[in-house]
């Protein structure tokens, strides 16, 4: 049995190493994922099950003390959760699980896109997973997800449910257990594939058992029956007044060039939320053509209006490359900057600066160089509007001062300043910023020095003392509480530390 069992996992160890497209999720490492290949090349093949015989029996279903726990845990403190998962989940269970049975998997594989994200296709992981199935970005572009400054695929609830449809099957290829390829969902196959050799078993339990797995993973699989067995009858266990969402439908058209959604929204008199809710990929209002061609969905009975309205909804290359541009922020590497301080001044993580430039894990970056860095709240909203940049760099107002005769402010520059990051905190341009203070191109600005900022009008500043608060200084400059935190990107419960400035409103 010994022997058998060595000989199958020698079997395993080939697949991972040269047939089955991998990355790890959470705080694993990407770069350690072998290519994508065909696994049925392998002699493997005949010692684990067949995809085609693969049965919702298959999936796991047992309740034990560990799923009793989550099953308490959603009808009980997590029931908000529950209530508003389910809520959404009528919304696009038909479509992801026709997605699922296409692909030869059990339908019921849709209950891990409701414990990943609850169907929501903003959520965000610390990770950097995105989307309904929470792919990260290697793992989405593995299987054929699209993901730039415009468009991140993992969004779309066609594409994604294809993409993780093709990675579970993948996984069951390589344990023939659902079990462990729904952890490996979570915690990577090659952690799987390791604690299977090193225990020499496939029975979950077991690896539980033997504490081999990360915590997450050993509550994800109990997790996930819970959730299974409850939106199946979530009347059983006491979710009977649900909302349930109606089902999307939609039909498609297709542009052989970018298109603006919000004037296609306005000319066919529909919401442009509701155009933005059936196509979530796009991270602005515009459809780049990928590939010479654009395919979207549009509210049934608006195919035909849409289709006319597309060469008046046309989307011009300055537009899109103003888009695209809103994204990044370009910055000239200064010596002695690390990854880690442009990350830090530009609130965005290494791996994005990374991601962004195609940089590998030794890559060093050298003074004069100039690399893109991407903002998350552009990644978020996908908004590039003057307004999303003041909110949020709304902090660098501290640095202000108001003219003493209203107007516009000046700001003291910072060492490793330049025009285009000052620009950018300010939502203006560079040519306004030299128009306005009279600075030549090419010109260096030394640390210390005051520049006028143009379109900015700041009434007061206000220099935080012991006991303040946002109410009482809100009303002491005749303001609300909730303008004052807008303007210097607080939260109505942050502290206020003595000594901070505050741009009033």
């Amino acid at each position: 049995m010994t022997k058998y069992f060595i000989k199958s996992l020698t079997a395993l160890t080939l697949i991972v190493t040269v047939g089955c497209s991998t990355t790890y999720r959470s705080a694993f490492n990407a770069d350690d994922a072998p290519v994508e290949g065909d696994i049925t090349k392998f002699s493997v093949e005949s010692q684990l099950p067949d995809m085609d015989a693969a049965s919702e029996s298959d999936l796991p279903q047992e309740v034990n003390g560990q799923v009793e726990k989550w099953i308490n845990y959603f009808t009980g403190r997590g029931r908000p959760h529950m209530e508003r998962y389910l809520s959404r989940s009528s919304r696009y269970l038909p479509m992801m699980k026709a997605i699922l049975v296409k692909n030869g998997l059990p339908e019921n594989l849709v209950y891990v896109a409701l414990i990943e994200s609850g169907f929501n296709s903003v959520a965000h992981s610390h990770a950097g997973a995105v989307g309904y199935w929470q792919f990260i970005r290697g793992t989405g572009k593995a299987y054929g997800l699209h993901i730039d400054s415009l468009v991140d695929e993992r969004k779309d609830f066609i594409l994604s449910t294809e993409a993780a449809a093709k990675y579970l099957s993948g996984l069951y290829n390589l344990f023939g257990s659902w079990y462990l390829a729904i952890a490996a969902y979570n915690v990577g196959e090659n952690r799987i594939k390791r604690l299977v050799m090193k225990h020499q078993t496939r029975d979950f339990w077991e690896l539980v058992r033997k504490r081999g797995l990360p915590r997450e993973t050993q509550d994800y699989v109990p997790k996930f029956i819970a959730a299974k067995h409850i939106a199946k009858d979530p009347s059983k266990f006491g979710f009977t007044d649900i909302q349930y969402m109606v089902p999307l439908q939609f039909e498609e058209i297709r542009s052989n060039h970018a298109v603006d959604l919000k004037e296609l929204a306005k000319r066919i008199d529909v919401d442009y939320q509701e155009i933005r809710a059936l196509n979530p990929a796009y991270r602005s209002q515009y459809a780049p053509a990928m590939g010479g061609r654009v395919v979207l969905r549009v509210p049934v009975g608006q195919k035909l209006l849409a289709q006319q309205s597309l060469e008046f909804a046309k989307a011009t290359r300055r537009e899109i490359a103003k888009a695209d541009r809103g994204y990044f922020v370009s910055h000239k590497v200064r010596r002695g900057e690390t990854l880690g301080g442009i990350a830090r001044r530009y609130r965005t993580s290494i791996r994005a600066i990374r991601e962004a430039n195609n940089m590998g894990r030794k890559t060093m970056i050298r003074a004069g160089s100039v690399i893109k860095v991407p903002s998350r709240t552009y990644a978020k909203s996908g908004s590039t509007s003057d307004a999303s940049v003041r909110k949020r760099y709304s902090k660098s107002y501290a640095n202000t001062r108001a003219p003493s005769g209203g107007g516009a402010p000046d700001y003291k520059v910072r060492r490793g300043d330049n025009l285009t990051i000052i620009a950018s905190k300010f939502g203006t341009s560079v040519a306004r910023l030299r128009a306005a203070n009279g600075l030549k191109r090419g010109q260096v600005l030394m640390a210390g020095k005051r520049l006028k900022i143009p379109g900015h009008q700041l009434s007061d500043v206000h220099t935080v003392r012991r006991g303040d608060t946002l109410y009482d200084i809100a009303r002491r400059y005749k303001t609300s509480v909730g303008r004052l935190a807008q303007a210097n990107g607080l939260k109505r419960r942050d502290s206020l530390h003595v000594g901070k400035k505050l741009r009033i409103p």
